[in-house]
């Protein structure tokens, strides 16, 4: 897998995904993460050196945190009983 970051695009390898600024702006954050963390996951699988794919993890269990607290944060009771 190829990974190319040039220009405010990201492409990553034979996949057709290229997600550009302006494209990132129109999506609300919440949709946003879910795309991160997606992609940091994939990039975590197809890493060869284990601590590189450790942190690609670790980011995506970041934006994962972030989903989760934004998902609690936007119910009436905020995410309490």
């Amino acid at each position: 897998m190829m990974i190319h970051v040039a220009h405010g695009m990201l492409k990553l390898g034979y996949s057709s995904l290229t997600l550009g600024v302006n494209q990132m702006r129109d999506l609300n954050s919440v949709d946003y993460y879910r795309f991160r963390e997606e992609k940091e996951r994939e990039l975590s699988a197809v890493a060869l050196n284990p601590e590189i794919s450790a942190i690609h993890l670790d980011m995506a269990e970041r934006y994962a945190a972030i989903i989760q607290q934004s998902a609690l944060s936007s119910t009436p009771n905020h995410g309490e009983p």
